[in-house]
């Protein structure tokens, strides 16, 4: 019943129209990069409040985070720039250049950035799980998820390792894991008021596989 129950919800899922179109979900990517678009402000949602361990986000710090989820980015590197001229060491401070040079395919940077916070904060899992997308785009899959998974391990709420623990569980064939996240990614999705997303669209290509 249960089968046949999400064989329906994938025809329903897929004929509603959304911006414009039919539902697509993105293909896998073998390389993890989840459901973050480089180009979307979104990727830098979770800066604010991410628990990094350098207390409350100073304010400079606020406004440049607004404005990288605005996509001012320019005027977000000029502030972020002075600012770490003055707090070289800042851990926040640090991760959103790296967050930036990721985002920009920038690896050494980034590596160098995230290093540095881990040193100052060994418990920022966030910081963990972006390093291990570093790995994971410069093709070193196994050290990329090995960092990914201990980066949830410690951060079951952590949805940056999420979003890109999910697609990668699916690449490697992990279907059961790969499943388990989705409906974490689901879950939290409904939890904030949004009935349908990318998650629920994937959850139900999944089920629609012959054997699930």
């Amino acid at each position: 019943m249960r089968k046949c129950a999400w064989r329906l919800a994938v025809v329903v899922i897929l004929s509603v129209p959304f911006m414009g179109g039919q539902i697509k979900a993105a293909p896998i990517q073998s390389e993890g990069a989840g459901f973050l678009d480089k180009n979307s402000p979104s990727v830098f949602n979770d800066l604010m409040g991410m628990g990094s361990g350098s207390g409350d986000v100073p304010p400079r710090l606020q406004q440049i985070i607004v404005d990288l989820q605005s996509g001012r980015r320019g005027a977000a590197r000029y502030s972020l720039n002075d600012f770490m001229r003055n707090n070289p060491d800042h851990p926040l401070g640090l991760e959103i250049q790296g967050t930036i040079a990721l985002e920009d395919n920038k690896f050494v940077e980034a590596e160098a950035a995230f290093n540095r916070v881990l040193n100052l904060k060994p418990d920022n899992m966030k910081a963990l799980a972006k390093m291990g997308v570093v790995r994971l785009r410069l093709g070193q899959t196994a050290l990329g998820h090995e960092m990914l998974q201990k980066a949830y391990n410690g951060d079951k709420t952590n949805r940056y390792a999420l979003l890109h623990l999910a697609p990668l569980e699916m690449s490697l064939g992990n279907i059961v894991k790969a499943v388990g996240h989705f409906r974490e990614l689901v879950a939290a999705q409904e939890g904030a008021g949004n009935k349908l997303s990318p998650f629920h669209v994937r959850l139900a290509e999944i089920y629609n596989q012959p054997g699930q």
